[in-house]
């Protein structure tokens, strides 16, 4: 595949099959997002590979969130985390300094990016979702990172697709680019 069409055709991918990831291929991925472009070489990603214990536990402090969740939501929420595919803890090191934050914050981003550009090659899909899950301190102590040091940034799921959503439409460059003199 040509980079054009990996770029093109990758797809967020919302529902997966229930198959475990290959691991070596996972770590080959996440090898990638290393080298994507970081302000002054600050390396600010953290990465966890949750496994299925810690899983279980984000599962139902996410279920606790929210007492009144309907039951489909549950059912879907449920079979998510109980299933084989992998997930990922998304960190971001800490700064005071509001710029470098938010230039470690777009250097995870693109670290993102690497790995799902990379896996959609391989035949896997990816989805990065937040939500208030990723405000629980629990998660810290789970995960073993430091709250003071590392902010949980997202969480990113990844396997083998199970529906591929279409295209969505775009703006055209026209639309997006101006040419100054």
């Amino acid at each position: 595949m040509k980079i054009e069409e990996i770029i093109q055709e990758r797809r967020t991918i919302h529902r997966f099959l229930n198959e475990p990831v290959d691991t070596e291929l996972l770590s080959e991925a996440l090898d990638l997002a290393r080298w994507a472009p970081n302000h002054k070489n600050t390396e600010p990603w953290r990465f966890a590979h949750i496994g299925p214990e810690v899983k279980e536990q984000i599962l139902q402090l996410n279920l606790g969130l929210d007492p009144n969740m309907g039951s489909l939501k549950k059912e879907k929420m449920i079979h998510n985390y109980r299933s084989k595919h992998s997930l990922l803890a998304l960190g971001c090191t800490r700064s005071e300094n509001i710029k470098e934050s938010r230039e470690n914050y777009a250097s995870v981003a693109c670290g993102v990016q690497n790995i799902s550009l990379y896996l959609w090659a391989k035949g896997l899909g990816c989805k990065w979702s937040t939500g208030r899950i990723t405000e629980q301190i629990e998660l810290y102590e789970w995960i073993k990172w430091s709250s003071a040091e590392i902010e949980i940034v997202g969480f990113l799921w990844v396997g083998k697709p199970e529906i591929i959503p279409p295209a969505p439409k775009r703006k055209g460059l026209e639309q997006v680019l101006i040419n100054t003199p």
